[in-house]
């Protein structure tokens, strides 16, 4: 019985409980020793033991096997990772980007702060012209600024006036800078909705115009 078989029949031994896992590790190594010896002194022909018979095919059949699959590595995942690092090599400034997908990856930031305020500036003049995705969202973001800056200035002339009125205007004077307050506040809710669909937009690399305003075209 050859090494192989002796230790698969003590692992058939294990499994069904005949013997304990101590017994199985002890004589394992009993049997693995016993090879290792027999390996050292060789066979009656004088051949070291790993060269003879079935030893020396199976040491055959494996390097052949791994030299099978070395050539498949190299001709099947070389070349797929070959053309991944292709795909996404470093962009070259004033080039036109390989994909929507890599314009957007490259350029996430600026897409994120264009609805931030005043940081659209940022975002129109400091990313890339050749970015796609960098000139939708400032331009969505110079929109959303421009009528952020139009309501500061329309609401707080009506609310100065409000205010001056009340004295003369009284009852009327006090509706008039109570609901000019009120549509300020709405107002700057629907700001703040804006804003923040527009960076949710910007984070799913989505071309997606923002409600009501989102069709003017400022930059192209």
């Amino acid at each position: 019985m050859s090494t192989l078989d002796e230790i698969a029949k003590l692992k058939e031994l294990l499994d069904s409980g005949a013997i304990t896992q101590g017994e199985y590790d002890a004589q394992k190594e009993k049997i693995l020793a016993a090879d290792h010896a027999q390996t050292q002194q060789g066979d009656p022909q004088g051949q070291p033991y790993g060269q003879t018979g079935g030893q020396q095919q199976y040491g055959q059949s494996g390097q052949q096997y791994g030299q099978q699959n070395w050539q498949y590595g190299q001709q099947n995942y070389g070349q797929q990772y070959g053309q991944a690092g292709y795909q996404y090599a470093q962009h070259v400034p004033g080039t036109p980007y390989h994909s929507y997908l890599e314009d957007a990856n490259a350029n996430k930031v600026f897409g994120i702060i264009a609805y931030l305020s005043f940081l659209c500036f940022v975002s129109a003049f400091a990313a890339p012209k050749e970015s796609r995705y960098s000139r939708f969202h400032a331009n969505q973001g110079l929109v959303l600024f421009i009528f952020e800056v139009a309501a500061w200035v329309v609401f707080g002339i009506l609310a100065s006036i409000a205010t001056a009125s009340i004295p003369f205007g009284g009852f009327a004077g006090g509706l008039a800078a109570w609901l000019t307050a009120l549509f300020s506040v709405c107002y700057n809710i629907f700001m703040l909705i804006l804003t923040v669909l527009g960076i949710i937009n910007a984070i799913k690399n989505e071309e997606r115009q923002l409600p009501i305003i989102g069709g003017i075209q400022i930059l192209k």
